[in-house]
């Protein structure tokens, strides 16, 4: 299936050097084209629409990357970056594998300071709402269709949940639900499209649901009492009520569905116990290697991104040879040390402070920008506890948003103020 690959690179450079500096506000397309054929390639094909992809985007930073405007963060953001390559060059046994997990770290840390840079405007964040509107109609219309027709897999339980032909329909709908109440703020003139979000938002919401993912649950749920209660809204507020009303209506007619999943769900927990699941049995294996390791492992850790063709017994010895560890936490307490680990931390605080100082005067008073970019933080940083550090395309309109709000802020502030030194991030 290497035509599919060559056909999207081709749009790819095509929608490139068409939209310019502007492409960043469409590549929520981009990913999403990328991630729904993934379903037409074998786990061994040599070539697929996800390098495609990153050639796209590589091609892109590449060109713009000289007219970004520098801040605090992208220096951060680059010293983690560089820090993470001279490692992977040190102290990887398999530098191809550990690049590949950088690669698309890099990929969606770039989105930052791209977004900061070139979504200037308040319209130019408009035509990425509704960019990602689109690709979520997209990814929402996939799944339907999927299970329509059983396409596709079905995790925890045969023939139940049909994920179509690919994508990352779960953390897509996490995303839909969190931007929700501003695409409705932003197009409130327009009633198909507020009637089309919010179909879509309760559609999100049972995706969720049935796909019995804590994590996912978890961070819905934070979500939506977050939007309720710090934007004060009673359209948002009546928007959820109506959400429960219709779950509950419609509940009869996936009823068996669910419960069937969670049986399954809770059955697999039971059978393992909490122990001796992966993700906590690698958080073991980290901070084993920690206490009782070198002094160089534990300041500059070992095998970053690589555990999962690493030689070392530490993965074997817990029963987990051939996985790479899922959590932030663990991936670089033992792949980058402590120095790693702070680095990664520090990141995290520093884009919440950023953005928990700006001010909704500056956004044209719509508070719903400076809310929904604290709690894609606050997602960020829950989500990568768990799983994900490297999924390129949740975690790119997440950067690609925040950057775009804290370069919005930067941007009027400056004007407001006349300033005439660096950026205030």
């Amino acid at each position: 299936m290497i035509i599919i690959s060559i056909v999207y690179l081709i749009i790819g450079f095509i929608a490139l050097f068409h939209y310019r500096e502007k492409m960043i506000i469409y590549f929520p397309i981009l990913h999403v084209a990328a991630d729904i054929t993934s379903f037409f390639y074998g786990e061994t094909a040599s070539f697929h629409a996800g390098y495609s992809r990153a050639i796209v985007i590589v091609v892109y930073i590449v060109i713009y990357f000289q007219k970004i405007k520098s801040n605090k963060l992208n220096g951060l953001l680059y010293l983690f970056l560089i820090y993470q390559f001279v490692l992977i060059l040190l102290f990887s046994s398999n530098i191809l594998v550990s690049l590949n997990i950088l690669l698309k770290i890099f990929c969606y840390f770039m989105m930052f300071p791209l977004a900061y840079t070139f979504i200037d405007d308040l319209d130019k964040l408009k035509l990425f709402m509704k960019s990602f509107l689109l690709s979520y109609i997209i990814i929402a219309s996939n799944l339907i269709i999927a299970n329509v027709f059983r396409i596709g897999g079905s995790s925890y339980v045969a023939d139940s949940f049909y994920e179509g032909t690919g994508g990352d329909s779960i953390s897509y709908s996490i995303i839909f639900v969190v931007l929700t109440p501003l695409i409705v703020k932003l197009f409130k003139d327009k009633k198909n499209s507020k009637i089309t979000t919010q179909v879509l938002f309760y559609v999100a919401i049972l995706i969720v649901i049935i796909s019995v993912q804590r994590t996912a649950i978890v961070l819905t749920a934070l979500a939506i009492l977050s939007q309720i209660f710090f934007l004060n809204s009673r359209k948002n507020f009546i928007t959820v009520l109506l959400g429960v009303v219709i779950l509950t209506a419609t509940y009869p007619y996936y009823e068996d569905l669910l419960l069937t999943r969670i049986a399954k769900r809770v059955g697999v927990m039971e059978r393992k116990g909490f122990e001796n699941e992966a993700r906590f049995v690698e958080l073991g294996v980290a901070i084993d290697a920690f206490k009782n390791g070198s002094a160089r492992h534990i300041l500059l850790g070992s095998e970053l991104h690589n555990q999962r063709t690493m030689s070392s017994g530490d993965l074997r010895r817990y029963g987990i040879a051939h996985r790479t560890f899922h959590t932030m936490f663990a991936n670089y307490l033992y792949g980058s040390g402590i120095l790693g680990l702070f680095m990664a931390y520090l990141i995290f605080i520093r884009f919440w402070l950023s953005t928990y100082r700006t001010n909704k005067f500056y956004f044209n008073n719509i508070r719903e920008i400076k809310v929904i970019a604290l709690l894609f933080i606050m997602i960020w940083f829950i989500k990568n506890q768990s799983f994900g550090i490297w999924a390129i395309t949740n975690n790119s309109i997440l950067f690609i948003f925040i950057g775009a709000v804290l370069g919005l802020y930067n941007r009027n502030l400056y004007k407001m103020n006349k300033l005439n030194g660096s950026n205030s991030v």
